[in-house]
């Protein structure tokens, strides 16, 4: 699929060479999903400047109306937003999620060319529109220490990959790696407390991270 740059909505201050911005377009295949470029200097020294640009993905209908609610809460929005008309709506929450960090990363493109950097990115973006194989893969793949997928970004389950592997672990598939023992511990130490408080899910957590726990000394006692 091929788009124009013209087609994408911008977001972001008319100085967004300096200042960086964000451009959206809907997915042509599904609604209530959105790709979004996200760009920004990397660097202070104009001299030697390198450009970022993101390709993300949005989609609303994977997102829980709990962290559709803490994304508007978090960028100051509320019954404002029943007076907008269906499209923009969407659009702006959309964009609430996104910021609030709720999205699926795709891609990351860097240069000293700000305008190679943004097209780079847009056709990267116009590839996954149209290749399921692509965007499969993508959202498929693993984006931090702990196994978590970009798809699990996108759902706002930023821990699935620990919960995975605690999983993994207490049915004696494999022992934790160095990473995974530290961040078991402190699941299971915390009880489930976190910053925001207790909820289910993070009892749920921490309660995983202790039998994984449980199950690896038990191995390495019978050993």
């Amino acid at each position: 699929m091929k788009t124009r740059m013209k087609d994408w909505e911008f977001v972001g201050d008319i100085n967004w060479e300096t200042y960086g911005g964000k451009w959206y377009y809907p997915d042509p295949r599904k609604a209530l999903c959105w790709y979004v470029l996200n760009m920004w200097e990397a660097t202070g020294d104009t001299s030697g400047a390198e450009f970022i640009c993101e390709v993300n993905l949005v989609d609303l209908t994977v997102i829980s109306p709990r962290d559709v609610s803490s994304a508007l809460e978090y960028c100051g929005l509320g019954d404002e937003l029943l007076e907008l008309k269906p499209a923009e709506r969407y659009s702006t929450m959309m964009l609430a999620v996104h910021d609030y960090g709720i999205k699926a990363p795709l891609a990351s493109i860097s240069g000293k060319r700000l305008d190679r950097v943004r097209a780079e990115a847009r056709r990267y973006a116009e590839e996954a529109m149209s290749d399921d194989e692509l965007l499969a893969s993508r959202l498929n793949r693993q984006v931090n220490q702990i196994g978590s997928t970009a798809a699990d970004f996108m759902s706002g389950a930023i821990d699935a990959g620990l919960r995975r592997a605690a999983e993994e672990i207490s049915s004696g598939a494999r022992e934790p790696t160095a990473v995974e023992r530290v961040l078991f511990k402190i699941h299971a130490t915390c009880k489930g407390q976190t910053l925001g408080g207790v909820t289910e899910e993070s009892v749920s957590m921490s309660q995983a991270c202790a039998t994984a726990l449980e199950c690896t000394e038990a191995l390495k006692g019978a050993k």
